[in-house]
């Protein structure tokens, strides 16, 4: 008589197909950079083996990123596989170029080798250079007046990467603006304050960028 034997649940197979996946959820598109640290909020996810690598890829161009890379493929992180990748990551600042929008690219694999990319998901410009100066034009040096209310005006200032955001108008008693009598952040290049006729004012005016420089 034949005899036979049966094993059950010997072992099993798993079907992974599909591709990590990249979310995106930055606040914002762009970015002005005058130091390191920021952090970016773009994710990664596999619900199949797991994703195991993602890098970033920074280029001047965003139509054409493989060919004008600035920053190579650098690891954002990589080791065994694991569902999602959600902590914030940093680009490596010393490496951006002012003289260019620098559009952050990612990529991902998952175990299984399967690719997902990104392009010029969000960009950062890079901008450690001050504004020119904005040189006080009026009142002019040893102005007198009894007036309270005086115009202050100066020169307007210029910042070629991320552009001048305001002003801050400063006036104080003492030449070494210790302490600061009145003080102001204004866009326009013109402002007026109550003054008291008796004393003797000091004023200057700091241009700022939208990176904070």
């Amino acid at each position: 008589m034949p005899t036979s034997a049966t094993y059950m649940n010997v072992f099993y197979v798993k079907k992974d197909t599909a591709p990590p996946v990249i979310a995106d959820l930055q606040d914002d598109a762009t970015y002005y950079l005058n130091t390191s640290g920021a952090k970016y909020n773009v994710d990664f996810y596999d619900y199949g083996i797991g994703v195991s690598t993602a890098q970033y890829l920074v280029s001047y161009s965003s139509t054409n990123p493989l060919n004008t890379i600035i920053v190579p493929w650098t690891n954002i992180f990589s080791g065994s596989p694991q569902q999602s990748w959600t902590t914030d990551w940093e680009v490596n600042f010393n490496q951006l170029q002012e003289w260019a929008t620098n559009y952050v690219s990612v990529r991902c694999y998952d175990g299984l080798g399967y690719p997902a990319t990104g392009y010029a998901v969000f960009s950062v410009f890079k901008d450690t250079t001050p504004p020119s100066v904005a040189s006080p034009l009026s009142p002019t040096n040893n102005h007198l007046t009894a007036a309270q209310t005086i115009n202050f005006d100066w020169s307007d200032a210029s910042d070629l990467t991320s552009g001048v955001e305001f002003y801050r108008l400063s006036v104080s008693t003492r030449s070494n603006f210790n302490p600061i009598y009145w003080s102001t952040d204004i866009i326009n290049s013109s402002v007026i304050s109550d003054m008291l006729p008796t004393n003797t004012y000091y004023w200057k005016v700091i241009s700022k960028d939208k990176a904070g420089n």
